[in-house]
């Protein structure tokens, strides 16, 4: 009888070492095969970044309307010919920076048209802002100068300049992700026409183009 039990016993722990055994294996096969599997884990401060081309077919389909909180000012009666300056300050205010009109038509790079020898000279409107915006009889100025400002004023801010781009695809790439855009256009959006010919420091003629007007 005695040895029987211890029997039973040895079969009882040699049943249970050979289900450990097999647990264990499992465990290290199933172990083996999770490291071979890449895992991503985000912590609370790091947010996924969604890819460039995700991002596009996310928002593809263009809304009639769609509606962006940019906080509204006027230059009327105040920078009668800064509707650029103006709609720089609409925009930073969107992102959060704490920037005035006022304080950026004092920080933009200006210069005056001037004559001599009756010949009209003037700045590049891409590197100045032609004339004051404060002057009704000034003129404006192009998006290589509103970069430079931003930069100049905002760490956390970069503006990017984008030529030929169709207001479909300046909505789709911006607009619907939540990104203002300034648009070089005319005012009421009429034909343009060439205005004042001026001179440039370099020795080119430049034509400015009538009723020229930034908006966001």
């Amino acid at each position: 009888l005695l040895m029987k039990r211890n029997r039973k016993i040895i079969n009882r722990t040699f049943c249970i070492l050979c289900l450990l055994i097999v647990v264990l294996g499992i465990f290290g096969l199933v172990k083996f095969i999770l490291g071979l599997i890449p895992v991503f884990s985000i912590s609370a401060s790091e947010t996924p970044e969604i890819p460039a081309f995700l991002a596009k077919q996310t928002n593809s389909e263009i809304p009639e309307q769609y509606e962006l909180e940019v906080p509204y000012i006027s230059q009327e009666d105040f920078l009668p010919t800064g509707c650029e300056i103006v709609s720089t300050a609409m925009v930073l205010q969107y992102w959060g920076e704490d920037l005035s009109s006022e304080l950026l038509a004092n920080m933009i790079p200006q210069q005056e048209l001037y004559y001599e020898d009756g010949i009209l000279y003037g700045p590049d409107p891409n590197r100045y802002f032609v004339g004051s915006s404060y002057d009704p009889n000034s003129y404006g100025c192009y998006a290589p100068v509103i970069q430079n400002l931003v930069s100049s004023l905002s760490s956390n801010l970069k503006a990017e300049v984008v030529k030929g781009k169709s207001l479909r695809s300046l909505c789709e790439e911006y607009v619907i992700n939540d990104q203002p855009v300034l648009i070089w256009c005319t005012i009421n959006l009429v034909e343009s026409a060439e205005g004042t010919s001026w001179r440039l420091p370099n020795g080119e003629d430049f034509t400015w183009k009538r009723n020229e007007h930034c908006m966001v």
